[in-house]
Formats: C-alpha cells, structure tokens, sequence
C-alpha cells in the first residue's frame, strides 16, 4: 500500500510491514520509521521489513484510571512513514525516482 508495492518491477519482491506505536515528537529515544534489508532486480523470491511509526491521541478528559471515564479509541493518529522512493529503492529498483513516486 505505501509504496504501491503491488507493482514493484520485480513482481517476486514483498514487504512485510510492522507499525510501533510511540510518541512521534520525541527526542530521546528517537523513533524513526526504519527499512531492514534490500532486494534485487534479479532476486526470484525476496523480502525486506518495514517498521512505521504511530502516536495516537487521545481527548484530554480521558482519565486512563477511571473506567467511568476511560476513551477506548484515539481522536487522531500521527504517523511516520519512509518515502515510496526509498521503499521501492530497497525492492531492486535504484533508479527509482522521487518526483515519479512521490
């Protein structure tokens, strides 16, 4: 889904994606979405791990103590997320281009 990876040049190629949620606007610890591994053109069957980066937020009247009083569901989401460009990079493609993609 993020980088169309339905149509990667090599159809043998696949992501498997895991999403950490954490605050996003932190600075120490740093949390940065992170690509593990590449692929070839030329591989016949391969994978590379993704891992994106998710804070919810949640209303200001939650009161994670209460349960009279406790939001199950988060008003919003933030995410980090690499570029399409860089995913399809590590599929094998290494011409892939930013303006194209993104």
């Amino acid at each position: 889904m993020m980088a169309d990876s339905e149509h990667f040049k090599n159809p043998n190629v696949y992501m498997v994606n895991s999403d950490q949620f954490h605050r996003i606007s932190s600075v120490t610890p740093i949390h940065h979405p992170i690509i593990n591994g590449s692929c070839a053109l030329s591989d016949e069957k391969c994978a590379f791990n993704t891992i994106t980066v998710t804070q919810n937020f949640y209303s200001s009247e939650t009161d994670f103590t209460k349960l009279g009083r406790f939001q199950c569901a988060a008003d919003h989401q933030s995410a980090k997320l690499k570029s399409r460009q860089a995913l399809r990079i590590a599929s094998g493609e290494k011409d892939a281009s930013f303006h194209d993609y993104d």
